[in-house]
């Protein structure tokens, strides 16, 4: 494995922990209590500029490859991703984790839609797509959880 996917990787578990910390710090707070309110606003906070910085990820897997049919849809859609994670950060806690879960959802099914004969064929090693596609089905879930245990 190459030096950057070892860090590619390590990056990933990095996020997946320290999201899934925070989450089970939030579900461990009273349902009622204010700090329970301010525990998922942090989450869905910090949910979305995760989900902003992912989204970068289809700007430089389109830039890696220009060319490719479906270089620009990456590109579009990575701006409505990002733009889905900052919206996070004006939204009512339970609703900004819904959309965040939902986004993240959404992100690893496009993810899927990369793998090889899929939208930018080749561009990154299928390793790389599945890994994507799991964290952010993960993600997903994770977000979702604080909704789910109220």
């Amino acid at each position: 494995m190459p030096d950057t996917s070892l860090v590619i990787a390590l990056s990933a578990a990095s996020v997946a922990v320290a999201l899934t910390w925070q989450t089970i710090q939030t579900v461990r707070q009273e349902s009622s209590s204010p700090a329970r309110l301010i525990a998922e606003l942090r989450l869905a906070q910090v949910a979305g500029l995760v989900l902003a910085l992912v989204a970068g990820g289809f700007v430089g897997l389109a830039s890696s490859a220009p060319a490719q049919p479906g270089a620009g849809l990456d590109v579009v859609l990575a701006l409505g991703f990002a733009a889905a994670g900052l919206a996070a950060l004006t939204r009512e806690p339970r609703e900004a984790l819904t959309v965040m879960a939902a986004a993240f959802l959404l992100h690893a099914l496009l993810d899927v839609a990369h793998r090889p004969g899929g939208l930018i064929d080749g561009a990154v090693p299928y390793w790389y797509v599945i890994g994507c596609a799991g964290l952010n089905a993960y993600l997903a879930l994770v977000c979702y959880w604080p909704v789910i245990r109220r």
